[in-house]
C-alpha cells in the first residue's frame, strides 16, 4: 500500500493485491529510477513503476518475459490467481522488474545511489547486488548466518 501522508486521514492511495506469494518483509524507494522494490518471504523482489498507475481490472502492461518471472518467482507455475490485481476504488502500481536468485525469504532492499544498484539481503546468508534492470552482478557471502540487518553508504556507495 502507498499513503498520501499530507492529507490529515492519511489515506491509502495505491493497493496491489497478489503482488507476493508470501509476506512482505522490506521496502525501498529510488528517486533516480522512480521505482519501489518490495522484497518478501517469497524469495523475490519486485520493482514497481512509480510513476504508472494501473486499475482495478485492467491487465498489468507487463511483458511477456518479465510476466513469467514474475509467476515463476510467486509460485513456480502459471495460476492466474497469482497475478498482481488492484481491488476496486483503488489505483496500483505498474509491475516493471523482478529480481531472481535468492533461496530464502528476501529481508531486506535498499538502493544504492552512488553507484546505481539494488541491494538486497536475505536468509539464504547471501547479500547480492542488482543493476537498475533487475541483472544479478555480484553474490556476497558474509560469514555468519542470516543477514538481518542491511545499510548502504549513500555517500561511497
Amino acid at each position: 500500500r502507498l499513503w498520501d501522508l499530507t492529507s490529515e486521514s492519511a489515506a491509502s492511495t495505491h493497493v496491489i493485491e497478489n503482488a507476493h506469494d508470501d509476506y512482505m518483509l522490506s521496502v525501498a524507494y529510488s528517486p533516480e529510477m522512480q521505482q519501489i522494490a518490495s522484497a518478501s518471504a517469497d524469495q523475490g523482489v519486485k520493482l514497481w513503476d512509480f510513476n504508472v498507475d494501473t486499475y482495478p481490472g485492467t491487465p498489468d502492461s507487463m511483458s511477456g518475459d518479465l510476466m513469467d518471472k514474475f509467476v515463476y518467482a510467486a509460485a513456480g507455475e502459471l495460476t492466474e490467481a497469482k497475478l498482481p490485481t488492484v481491488p476496486d476504488g483503488r489505483l496500483g502500481k505498474r509491475c516493471c522488474g523482478v529480481l531472481l536468485g535468492h533461496t530464502a525469504d528476501v529481508s531486506h532492499v535498499k538502493w544504492n545511489s552512488p553507484k546505481r544498484l539494488w541491494v538486497t539481503g536475505s536468509e539464504d546468508h547471501t547479500v547480492r547486488l542488482w543493476s537498475p534492470e533487475g541483472n544479478d552482478l555480484h553474490t556476497i557471502r558474509p560469514p555468519g548466518d542470516a543477514i538481518t540487518a542491511l545499510a548502504v553508504d549513500q555517500k561511497l556507495g
